[in-house]
């Protein structure tokens, strides 16, 4: 229905139409382009799909004659939405459903308008304005939208890998500034300013520290980008303290597709790498490696699976390009039950193995992680390698203090509280695994049938799981102490790891070769090991270990068959099996008073025990 109005018709200066109309909502969004609002709201439908029925309330004030060329068209109206509708902003997968309230508009663009609607199973709302831009003569329409998603619906509606860590609902606010068309033509194609926050409170990230968070914990997310159509799309941001930095591209099937981001811990800001795949860099605090070897077991299973499996390992089981760690700082690093300190780390995602290069007060130098560690072994090659900050955690004691009947339990490091560890087989376990002890009975580390926990049942680490190993280690030290060339293989068996060498070469002070096996034997694993250990002066080795020893210039050798229950590392002399031959040549004892157990205390049995743990 329509109607005209002229007001004088001797002297028509304009005409006034007024109507209202009912039909489909996607035609109505291509009746701009009939009319001279052409330039402004032409080509709503190449941005916009409709479904529904829409009501159109309309006023047109026309200028007649051309005595007045500055006179322009006068416009107002409005839509509203009498039954079910939705709208669809193209190239992209925000669907607004179930609208209601109205959208008011005049020949200049949307006036200020408020609407709700349904998105993604949930409730919405949005408000949309006309505001003036930065640049002189320059107009913008403002969308405003603000609602909540459960994790659980973005999962249904952009399938990835990533929303298997996330539970909860993410309360956000979305603004989209949409410039003016240029163009005659009117709008063809989205060029828009994006801009997303959430406090995230609400949202559990079940990631380890410092990505992951609670639900109740508020972690500001910040994310603006621009969208042109036929461009790539880049995201800049800040999740708490990481920036980041995206590169977005259609992939194959039309969807946006992660072509190479940066993320950098602490930093305000931070560029794209040159080429693609992903790259973190930064400095952190801290760093529990355990948390995260132990997510990325929970997440791939064993035997090859899930995230381990195709060379993903636990970064990569979140999709997308290939990882890149560049010079990251970390001033402490837990590892196992070891704490590095003044960390520097790189690391590289490669098609078979992960290459990583660290440098910290303890250790130096690379290690090669393979995706399959099985098959192929995880390689260590250590520069220098400082034993005393990872074991030596008890105070030189004298021969008189140490008891021949107390049991040892495998030291810990300093500050560090021993929990237990589930299985698992992605890069980031099987690297801890080589540097730490194995999970042991109940909560406790090392304590076996005499610990507080003797009760409880044991739940040793599988050897069929193990990686192999090919460690070398040119300076092996404790403290400033040089103890030689430190050489271990470890090879795969179908019932566990075959210690093919172990040899410390560190002559004249000490020189010890080894062979060993570490397999399920009766449904428990077990450690066989074989050592021949010598010194050419025993009391100066014991020394520059930090045990007082009244020992001269004595050659000392030690033959041993051992074996006990678990893996290496849970070496515990409460269940340790096998036999020891204790030979000391010629030397001096100096300050001893007469007396067996004095004379034995030289070789302070429980405390080596705790050596042994490495």
């Amino acid at each position: 229905e329509a109607q005209a109005e002229i007001l004088d018709l001797t002297d028509a200066q304009r005409v006034t139409v007024r109507g209202t109309a009912r039909g489909d909502f996607n035609q109505a969004l291509a009746f701009p382009e009939a009319t001279p609002l052409r330039a402004s709201l032409g080509g709503l439908s190449d941005l916009f799909t409709a479904e529904g029925l829409v009501a159109i309330d309309l006023k047109m004030d026309i200028p007649l004659g051309h005595d007045h060329p500055e006179e322009r068209l006068g416009l107002t109206g409005a839509l509203s939405w009498p039954g079910a509708a939705s709208l669809t902003l193209a190239g992209t997968d925000l669907v607004l459903a179930d609208l209601r309230g109205g959208l008011g508009f005049n020949q200049d663009g949307v006036t200020p308008s408020r609407l709700e609607a349904q998105s993604l199973g949930a409730p919405l709302s949005a408000t949309l304005d006309r505001i003036r831009a930065s640049k002189p003569q320059t107009k913008l329409t403002e969308l405003k939208l603000t609602g909540a998603t459960t994790a659980k619906a973005l999962a249904e509606r952009l399938p990835h890998p990533l929303w298997r860590q996330l539970e909860g609902e993410i309360p956000w606010d979305l603004n989209i500034r949409i410039a003016d068309p240029r163009s005659p033509a009117g709008i063809r194609a989205l060029q828009a300013e994006f801009s997303l926050s959430s406090s995230l409170q609400g949202l559990a990230v079940k990631l380890p520290q410092p990505v992951g968070k609670g639900r109740a914990e508020t972690r500001p997310l910040s994310l603006n980008w621009q969208s042109q159509a036929g461009r790539e799309t880049q995201v800049r941001g800040r999740y708490g303290d990481l920036a980041l930095n995206l590169l977005f591209a259609r992939d194959g099937k039309g969807g946006p597709g992660l072509k190479r981001g940066a993320f950098a811990l602490g930093e305000e800001q931070v560029e794209l790498p040159g080429a693609d795949g992903l790259r973190l860099t930064g400095r952190l605090p801290e760093l529990d490696l355990n948390a995260w070897r132990d997510w990325a077991a929970s997440t791939g299973g064993s035997g090859g699976s899930g995230v381990a499996a195709g060379g993903a390992g636990g970064l990569a089981g979140l999709g997308g390009p290939r990882w890149t760690v560049a010079d990251l700082g970390i001033d402490r690093l837990q590892v196992g039950t070891a704490q590095l300190r003044e960390v520097r780390l790189d690391l590289e995602q490669g098609a078979q193995a992960w290459e990583m290069r660290i440098q910290a007060q303890e250790l130096a130098g690379r290690l090669t992680l393979p995706h399959k560690p099985r098959g192929q072994p995880l390689r260590a090659e250590l520069e220098r390698l400082d034993l005393k900050p990872l074991l030596g955690d008890d105070p030189p004691k004298t021969p008189a203090e140490t008891s021949l009947k107390t049991p040892a339990r495998p030291a810990t490091a300093k500050g560090s509280v021993p929990t237990p560890r589930p299985q698992g087989s992605g890069p980031a376990a099987q690297a801890t695994d080589s540097l730490a002890p194995s999970p042991l009975a109940g909560e406790g580390w090392g304590e076996g049938a005499t610990g507080s926990r003797a009760n409880k049942p044991t739940r040793w680490a599988d050897p069929r799981q193990a990686p192999a190993l090919d460690l070398a280690v040119d300076r092996l030290h404790w403290a400033d102490n040089d103890l030689g060339r430190l050489t271990l293989r470890a090879a795969a068996t179908p019932g566990g790891l075959a210690i093919e060498e172990l040899r410390l070469a560190g002559a004249p002070r000490i020189q010890l070769t080894g062979t060993g096996t570490w397999t399920q034997e009766d449904a428990e694993p077990r450690t066989r090991l074989d050592l021949d250990a010598s010194s050419a002066d025993l009391g100066e080795l014991l020394r520059h270990l930090d045990y007082a020893s009244y020992l001269e210039q004595a050659p000392g050798g030690v033959l041993a068959r051992l074996s006990w229950p678990g893996g290496p590392a849970d070496l515990n002399l409460a269940v340790l099996e096998g036999e020891v031959e204790v030979k000391i040549g010629k030397g001096s004892l100096l300050e001893v008073d007469p007396g067996v157990g004095r004379v034995l205390g030289v070789l302070n049995l429980g405390a080596l025990g705790r050596r042994l743990t490495l």
